[in-house]
């Protein structure tokens, strides 16, 4: 379903930056018949997709650093790597271009509902858990957006009464002007990117604009326990619909006596959605990723049922607290996607054992003195390894006196997982959860966390005894 009534045919665009959704925006103006052209600070970017794109016609222009190649456009679209405050960015502003992102195009060219999605942490599961919801009541659904699918590729050939369930950033919402979901999911706000937004107040700011289209009709659902998301809600304009994992409501969705309720418009009748006890998923955060993707798909007129069925079924996402295995005694899990230190307390918190923590990588312009109370009170070591292990090693000198933190430092990952093995004993978990970006050393988290798990597994290869010893 195509809604778009502006006509690119003698529209000049250029698209700032080539990544996925760069090299995605590119092809979409390009079929639509816009003159398009592409630039990227890293030519290699631009190279990789250059005979698809000229074969459409489109052109690649040279990146400038001060910024005049973005000159003389009616349309910009700016890549989510590519800073807002940019001189490019700048320089199409002052020239009079629309400048947007591949979020914002794509709205524009589909009239699908959308369901989106941001916060902090969380924002992955949230949308896989709600197209597993909505594939198991037998809606159409495409999973799109920050996740990995460029919404402009995801809107191609969709059925007419699929729903779009959309992972939107930070980086994405600098760009939106028309963007309005029919149900905006904020799940919270914590310390991260602060080395683009500056402060948390610009922060806050960006993500509030996922539901700065919204009218009384549409969903703002928000959590009740976070917060800087909380305070959002008394500037929303649409329904808001919190959620709590500690505070019963006179609507949204709560727990209350090991249940999980629902308090719903159109009248606001309760519905028992599930048991606590019975869902797959470990940790209070993720308990807080249940509750708002339950919300979302009752709002939607999904049946309890067939949400709680959906939900206990669901067991996360790889490099999410992911269970890797257990070697004499030791349970390892795989947390690489924690790249602040707020999803690194929250990871935390999900285990009641003894904590071996690995944390380190690039630093993301966060402080790392917010882990030192869950230092104290669940960690029993540390292993510090990447650009910020001198920081990692302050935080746990700070929290060890009188708790007594154990500290090892690492160069690679195969030294990081050989001092946690030292440092565990049986009834221990190791856990991976970083903190930080992978970049120092990885070209992703994904990258990071398949390397940890690759190590824990010759761990678990050398702890075997040889055959005929067992």
């Amino acid at each position: 379903m195509i809604k778009e009534t502006r006509d690119y045919a003698n529209t000049r665009a250029l698209v700032l930056g080539m990544g996925r959704s760069g090299t995605a925006a590119a092809k979409a103006l390009a079929r639509l018949g816009a003159d398009v052209s592409v630039t990227d600070s890293n030519q290699t970017a631009t190279e990789a997709s250059a005979d698809e794109l000229t074969g459409l016609g489109v052109k690649n222009v040279a990146w400038k650093t001060n910024g005049s190649m973005a000159r003389g456009y009616d349309i910009v679209v700016v890549s989510p790597g590519v800073a807002i405050n940019s001189a490019a960015v700048k320089m199409a502003k002052r020239s009079r271009a629309e400048v947007i992102g591949e979020l914002e195009l794509a709205y524009r060219l589909t009239a699908h509902p959308i369901i989106a999605v941001t916060g902090t942490n969380g924002k992955s599961t949230v949308v896989t858990l709600l197209g597993e919801i909505f594939s198991a009541a037998g809606i159409p659904n495409i999973v799109a957006g920050n996740i990995g699918l460029p919404m402009v590729d995801a809107i191609q050939g969709l059925a007419p009464q699929a729903v779009i369930i959309a992972e939107v950033s930070s980086f994405q919402l600098e760009t939106v002007i028309e963007f309005r979901p029919k149900i905006g999911i904020l799940l919270n706000i914590t310390p991260d990117h602060l080395d683009r937004h500056g402060t948390m107040f610009a922060y806050q700011d960006v993500k509030t604009k996922l539901f700065a289209q919204q009218t009384n009709e549409d969903f703002a659902v928000i959590n009740l326990d976070d917060e800087l998301a909380a305070e959002v809600m008394d500037v929303v304009p649409s329904t808001v619909v919190p959620y709590s994992i500690y505070k019963a409501t006179d609507r949204g969705v709560f727990v209350d006596g090991g249940r999980i309720w629902a308090v719903l418009p159109p009248r606001y009748m309760p519905v028992v959605d599930g048991v606590v006890a019975d869902l797959a998923l470990q940790g209070a955060h993720n308990l807080e990723n249940v509750l708002a993707a339950a919300a979302a798909a009752l709002l939607w007129g999904i049946p309890a049922a067939r949400v709680t069925e959906a939900v206990q079924a669901f067991k996360g996402l790889a490099h999410r607290v992911e269970r890797v295995t257990e070697i004499d005694g030791v349970v390892y899990f795989d947390d690489s996607k924690a790249t602040n230190p707020d999803a690194t307390r929250r990871a935390i918190e999900a285990f009641g054992e003894p904590v071996v923590l690995l944390a380190g990588g690039r630093n993301k312009g966060m402080d790392f003195s917010l882990l030192i109370p869950i230092l104290k009170e669940r960690v029993k070591a540390v292993v510090a390894f990447g650009e910020s292990a001198d920081e990692i090693a302050a935080v746990v000198a700070e929290a060890g006196p009188g708790r007594g933190v154990e500290l090892a430092r690492a160069a690679t990952m195969h030294e990081a997982v050989a001092a946690a093995r030292d440092l565990a004993s049986p009834g221990d978990v190791v856990l991976l959860s970083p903190g930080c970006a992978s970049f120092d050393m990885y070209p992703g988290y994904a990258a990071r966390g398949d390397d940890f798990q690759a190590e824990v597994r010759q761990l678990n290869i050398i702890s075997q005894p040889p055959n005929g010893n067992g």
